[in-house]
């Protein structure tokens, strides 16, 4: 079991709020207008308002892309939003490189002929997890994803984990998951009997971090 974000891929930004700036510019481009600083800035805050509003309007633990969109949409005075929408995905698209040391592990999984599937928190929608985790060679045919925004429950509060025993018909003990996140992939995970392993490998290290806190925007 394997963590999707920052586990198997990872952006190429510091942070993933700093993919909203590239998205701010794709935008831009379709509305046909210039990207300026102060459209820029607008946007990227409203990105981020917008997805913690649709959490807290959400029914279920998670909320979705199109969820956010919407109201990100209605806060800038769009009439539509799933064709900029798309900006995002193309953004997140061209940010994402695959963590290798992860691809060996799946690899050697599959020799000793063990069952690989994919646990994610994310807003983002299944099937363009699941496109990414294709292209960068980690997902096959029989392996499954399971994803917070499709599923409404999140690995945070175990209710993922819980969903994935159930679908895929084994014990807690009985799977190894593997993720970057101290709390969802580690701490979660073992108090239900899960053998969770923390890979922290892709953490931004302490200079990297002063590094990105210093360089203007």
């Amino acid at each position: 079991s394997l963590d999707v974000f920052d586990t198997c891929l990872v952006r190429k930004v510091a942070l993933p709020s700093d993919v909203f700036y590239l998205t701010a510019v794709k935008v831009a481009a379709v509305l046909g207008i210039s990207p300026i600083q102060a459209f820029i800035e607008d946007f990227v805050a409203a990105r981020a308002n917008t997805e913690q509003s649709a959490r807290q309007r959400s029914h279920r633990e998670d909320t979705t892309l199109d969820e956010i969109w919407e109201l990100l949409a209605l806060a800038m005075g769009w009439q539509v939003h799933e064709t900029l929408m798309n900006c995002e995905l193309e953004a997140e698209s061209e940010v994402l490189i695959p963590v290798y040391p992860i691809r060996h592990i799946i690899r050697n999984a599959r020799k000793e002929g063990q069952k690989v599937f994919f646990i994610s928190d994310m807003y983002l929608p299944a099937e363009f997890i699941r496109s990414q985790l294709r292209k960068h060679h980690f997902y096959e045919n029989e392996d499954e994803l399971y994803v917070s925004s499709e599923i409404g429950q999140t690995k945070s509060s175990g209710n993922l984990f819980r969903h994935v025993i159930v679908s895929e018909h084994v014990k807690a003990g009985e799977i190894t998951h593997i993720g970057d996140n101290m709390d969802s992939d580690y701490v979660v995970p073992r108090s239900l009997a899960i053998d969770a392993q923390l890979f922290p490998q892709t953490k931004l290290s302490r200079v990297e971090e002063k590094l990105s806190q210093s360089i203007p925007d």
